[in-house]
């Protein structure tokens, strides 16, 4: 196996990327010297700019590489933890206490506010040293060359019904009800609206809807094609299962392929018309994910009531407190949980109907009684650092970062190679691996991956494989392309 030639590799971090990381971890482990949480504020303040530095820069990167990958990577840093810093420091306590029955404290201590900054510091270089990963990875990119959409009337028939397949569990759960249909999907989470019958195993076919609302929608606004009107709002309507209930990671494997790919169609060119048009795509995306956590508790029905302030909230993830919680909780109060996630990535697949005592993560099931007191009612995730501070420490932490900048690597090495004229299924695929990255750093889950697992599967069925001689060819094309030189 062969490496890429350096015209289809991801980007190198480069030296300033490494001097802004190595600065943010300078200043974390700094802020060891301050005995006040007014003065770790400064602290707090200067790493969230050196981080919205860093994300600017990459996002200039973006804009010549096509590549959202270390974007994404820093975006998401920002979003789940620095940003939380600064809204967890402003209210009337700094970073306070969630109320569980194990505390009597009112704020969580300084020295695990310190060590926090450090953990989410170490995360956050460890995603770039992941990315700087460059491993073979030909039977990777060779089995990607290989599959190529299908055409015709038989491709169109298999992507509706893919689509469909989103709406199939909701249909049979309310026996064909449109009117409680409707009704259920406009309550989201506010326990106002009509309670269906489960459909058992059939609910598998929404993770299949997934995938097809997503292709219909990257069809509808980014990829190349005719009837976009019509895909667009065939895929709005198939993706209604996952936007209005209000899990925001849902409505993410849907959009983010289509702000992935429209970065490489309409990127890297010169278009400042078409940079516009996908930093739209990807503000709609953020709107839908915004009002989904407005709304998550009233239902749909109130949007009207819902103040312009709520939407342009940056406390929205919890992931800081989640982490400081989980420090909280280890190794004072609990020791170490050395549990190794990757298992329960195997046995998910097994159906509780064969296996009812099938195991959950005992690492997560501890962590979330002890902050909830065993509520049914809602669940909490420990942040992927939180996750991987509890079972194994800073070891923990500094491999997990390492692991999803690597996958992010492989994210972009795939999006580079693909003819997105005659591999969109594929391309609406890598499109949800970025989102499982991204949906990872709430907590590294086996639930995540099988939307891409069921992405997998329903491109498999609308693509074909391709002749080693057409794939030889293609691979030729695309490194004459990328090296500037025309086509033959």
């Amino acid at each position: 196996m062969s490496r890429p030639p350096p015209e289809l590799s991801p980007p190198r971090v480069t030296t300033g990327q490494w001097g802004i990381l190595l600065a943010s971890l300078a200043v974390a482990a700094a802020s060891y010297l301050t005995s006040s949480y007014g003065a770790v504020f400064g602290f707090i303040i200067a790493l969230t700019l050196l981080n919205l530095w860093l994300l600017g820069s990459l996002l200039l990167e973006a804009l010549r590489t096509r590549l959202l990958g270390k974007s994404l990577l820093t975006g998401g840093t920002l979003l789940f933890f620095w940003l939380e810093t600064l809204a967890d420091f402003q209210h009337p306590v700094p970073f306070p206490m969630p109320h569980s029955p194990i505390t009597t404290e009112t704020q969580f201590s300084l020295a695990l506010v310190h060590q926090a900054l450090v953990y989410v510091a170490v995360f956050q270089f460890m995603l770039f040293a992941g990315y700087s990963l460059r491993p073979h990875l030909g039977l990777v990119t060779s089995w990607a060359d290989s599959r190529t959409d299908r055409k015709g009337w038989t491709s169109l028939v298999l992507k509706l019904l893919l689509a469909a397949c989103a709406l199939t569990p909701l249909l049979l759960s309310f026996s064909l009800d449109l009117q409680n249909v409707t009704k259920a999907l406009l309550a989201a989470r506010s326990g106002s609206g009509p309670a269906g019958e489960p459909v058992g195993l059939l609910h598998n076919l929404e993770f299949l809807g997934m995938f097809g609302a997503a292709l219909l929608i990257a069809k509808g606004t980014v990829l190349p094609g005719r009837h976009k009107l019509v895909w667009l709002l065939a895929g709005a309507v198939c993706a209604a299962p996952f936007v209005f209930p209000g899990a925001r990671h849902l409505w993410l494997f849907i959009g983010l392929p289509a702000v992935a790919i429209a970065a490489m169609r309409f990127l890297g060119r010169g278009a400042l018309f078409r940079a516009m048009q996908w930093g739209m795509v990807a503000m709609g995306i953020l709107l839908v994910v915004q009002l989904q956590w407005g709304l998550r508790g009233t239902g749909w029905n109130n949007i009207g009531n819902l103040k312009p302030a709520q939407l342009l909230t940056a406390s929205s993830t919890g992931q800081f407190t989640a982490l400081l919680y989980a420090e909280y909780l280890v190794p004072e109060r609990h020791p170490y949980f050395m549990e190794v996630a990757e298992p329960y990535f195997v046995i998910h697949w097994i159906p509780r109907k064969f296996w009812p005592e099938k195991p959950i993560m005992r690492s997560w099931t501890e962590y979330n009684d002890s902050y909830t007191g065993g509520s049914s009612e809602f669940n909490v995730t420990p942040s992927v650092i939180g996750q991987f501070h509890i079972n194994w420490g800073v070891l923990g932490v500094v491999f997990i970062g390492a692991w999803l900048g690597f996958l992010t690597c492989l994210a972009d090495r795939l999006m580079l190679g693909l003819d997105l004229d005659r591999q969109q299924a594929l391309a609406v695929v890598v499109g949800m691996l970025y989102a499982f990255i991204l949906s990872s750093f709430r907590f590294y889950s086996p639930i995540y991956v099988t939307y891409v697992v069921f992405g997998l599967v329903g491109m498999w069925l609308i693509t074909r494989g391709t002749p080693a001689a057409q794939k030889r060819s293609r691979r030729a094309q695309l490194h004459i392309g990328n090296t500037g030189l025309p086509r033959v």
